[in-house]
Formats: C-alpha cells, sequence, structure tokens
C-alpha cells in the first residue's frame, strides 16, 4: 500500500489502465503497455511516468492474477475508485 502522494511524487505523467481478466483484447495489449514500461524503466526515461491499474474484473481472484503480473500500480480492488 502507498499513498497517491507517495505514487505520485516527480511524476510528470500519470497513465490509467482500465482493463480486465476477461478482456481479450485488453489481454493481447497488456503485454505490449508492460514491454513499453519495463523498457522505458530500463533507459531511464519514465522517471516521470507512472501507470494505475484500474481492474473492471468480476472477482478479486482475476484481479488478484492479472495484476501478479503487472510492474505498475493498482487501484485496490476493495476500493469504490476502481
Amino acid at each position: 500500500s502507498v499513498t497517491l502522494g507517495d505514487a505520485f511524487a516527480g511524476k510528470d505523467l500519470i497513465l490509467l489502465y482500465a482493463s480486465a481478466h476477461w478482456c481479450p483484447p485488453c489481454r493481447r495489449f497488456t503485454p505490449q503497455l508492460m514491454q513499453f514500461y519495463n523498457m522505458s524503466k530500463q533507459a531511464g526515461t519514465s522517471s516521470g511516468l507512472e501507470i494505475v491499474f484500474l481492474s473492471a474484473d468480476r472477482e478479486i481472484g482475476s484481479f488478484q492474477s492479472y495484476f501478479a503480473s503487472m510492474p505498475w500500480l493498482a487501484v485496490p480492488y476493495e476500493s469504490a475508485a476502481r
């Protein structure tokens, strides 16, 4: 768990990624977004970038298994904000 202030400190760009485990187009796009995110972090060009996952999953188990593969932050499944 991290506060918004800590998560976004020094970030110039915050991307909100709405996706779900059950969504085939999302499942195809997620690896591409992960590759971009990881390459940006390795290159040192993404210090001002953060991605936040907003799950549309219908059950917590799906959220947990899908989010486990992601290198970025997520709004908690229990949160009404997602």
